[in-house]
């Protein structure tokens, strides 16, 4: 199978959970022989030497915001089309390359499916306008949990039959391990409980919570820790409380190091185990 996928990113550095997502989820199913045409800017960077990816650059050296990506990646996908001839086209983001999915597809005649993927609905008053259209104007929407699904039929009127639950997976490198005694001791974390939570430190993680929650564990458990991975605009507020905070750049699936030896992850976004 032969997929068209327009992306705005696909960084080897990502930190943004979805970025990561996308990479690595593209280069897994490329592993299993599926070919991807990929849209990208000029100026973005992605992992190199990787099988079935073929990269077709933009001509433009900034991001790709959504107004620009309806008007510019219409007729590039329709030359795309004539070229390759490929099965699906693909939309890992409702918003920014959803509205030009549509546009191409219709101003060119393209008999091809759509199939976009979406992870949750954020608060935003273009939800109904764009993402609703989007997900009622393709052929299926791939969500990876029942939460998801819930909040798109419930906010947005979706037709049940036109989303399709497929749960987020587990790369192997993050199977348990043995815990690195030395990496252990350089943490200060030799004989203790060990909960992580990785990811950017930002409001929409609820980190907040977390700490609430873990005051109530370390009553209960003085053997326990908390490890926190990731930068962002909270880092300088929360030094208080985590005074060896531990930045990683490249977070995501560059973290197998560590987690594959915590013994429970920490996941309070706002809207739970797959809300951010």
């Amino acid at each position: 199978m032969r997929v068209c996928t327009p992306h705005c990113g696909l960084d080897p550095e990502a930190r943004l959970g979805g970025e990561v997502y996308e990479r690595e989820i593209l280069r897994a199913l490329a592993d299993r022989g599926m070919v991807f045409d990929i849209l990208l800017a000029r100026h973005k960077r992605l992992p190199e030497g990787v099988a079935n990816w073929i990269v077709h650059r933009l001509p433009i050296g900034r991001g790709l915001r959504w107004p620009v990506a309806a008007l510019l990646l219409p007729p590039i996908i329709k030359r795309v089309h004539d070229a390759t001839r490929f099965d699906v086209l693909r939309v890992h983001s409702l918003r920014y390359i959803g509205p030009a999915a549509l546009r191409a597809r219709r101003r060119y005649r393209l008999d091809v499916p759509i199939v976009a993927h979406h992870h949750h609905l954020d608060e935003g008053r273009l939800n109904s306008l764009i993402e609703g259209r989007v997900m009622r104007g393709v052929e299926r929407v791939v969500v990876g949990s029942e939460f998801a699904r819930r909040q798109a039929a419930e906010e947005l009127g979706v037709p049940a039959e036109k989303l399709e639950v497929v749960y987020y997976g587990v790369d192997r490198r993050f199977r348990p391990a043995p815990k690195p005694q030395a990496l252990m001791r350089r943490l200060g974390l030799d004989g203790n409980v060990v909960a992580l939570f990785v990811g950017g430190l930002e409001p929409r993680k609820n980190l907040r919570f977390l700490l609430d929650a873990w005051a109530e564990v370390a009553r209960a458990r003085p053997d326990a820790r908390l490890l926190v991975a990731g930068s962002g605009p909270l880092r300088s507020g929360m030094s208080g409380f985590f005074p060896g905070l531990w930045n990683n750049r490249g977070w995501g699936f560059g973290m197998a190091v560590i987690t594959r030896r915590d013994d429970l992850a920490s996941v309070p976004g706002r809207f739970g185990w797959d809300g951010g």
